[in-house]
């Protein structure tokens, strides 16, 4: 997925989502906005979705989606698919 599709899912922060990773993973998880680079030009290439799995009360948790000890952030090419999970 490019950064401009990724913002065409019109995902905002919040949302719940089901994300298909190019690796085959499916991971039902929030949208957590943007991580970006230090002084890096504020280019689409340079800010990386942010993504947080539930917590126990199925509201939007502080942990990676991806699993432990892993980044909350995923570069836009590991995307494969994204899709908002209406509530």
């Amino acid at each position: 997925m490019t950064p401009k599709e990724f913002i065409n899912t019109d995902v905002k922060y919040g949302d719940k989502v089901r994300l298909e990773t190019t690796d085959g993973k499916t991971v039902d998880c929030f949208f957590g906005g943007w991580k970006t680079f230090g002084c890096i030009e504020g280019t689409l290439e340079y800010i990386m979705p942010v993504f947080y799995a539930p917590n126990s009360k199925g509201e939007m948790g502080n942990r990676s989606a991806f699993g432990p000890n892993t980044c909350t952030n995923i570069p836009y090419g590991q995307i494969k698919s994204l899709k908002i999970i209406k509530p």
